[in-house]
């Protein structure tokens, strides 16, 4: 299931409403340093452990952005690890980093 919430939306908003639904977020606000400068919504899954997980989308380098079609791939991947693993991945005490399921391409 994707739910979008509206334009506007606080990172609280966002976070409230994936625990209450019970959802993963995706999300590219992670922050330049990760956890030395944690912002947005990684910063709430660090603080508020346990939750229904937080998938931070990293960029590959300075100006660059994953495509739609790397994204996509990269969480089909996570996803197939995580039926193997179940919990390993989607983490309830962090943030999985999708650019760790990019293909080798």
């Amino acid at each position: 299931m994707i739910v979008q919430l509206p334009t506007g939306a606080s990172d609280e908003e966002v976070f409230a409403a994936a625990q209450r639904l019970a959802l993963p977020i995706l999300t590219a606000n992670v922050g330049r340093k990760g956890r030395h400068d944690p912002v947005g919504l990684y910063r709430l899954a660090l603080e508020r452990v346990p939750h229904h997980g937080v998938i931070g989308i990293f960029r590959p380098g300075s100006g660059r952005w994953l495509s739609e079609k790397l994204t996509v791939d990269a969480l089909n991947q996570l996803m197939a690890q995580e039926r193997i693993q179940p919990g390993m991945i989607l983490r309830t005490d962090g943030i999985t980093r999708l650019n760790d399921f990019l293909g080798s391409s």
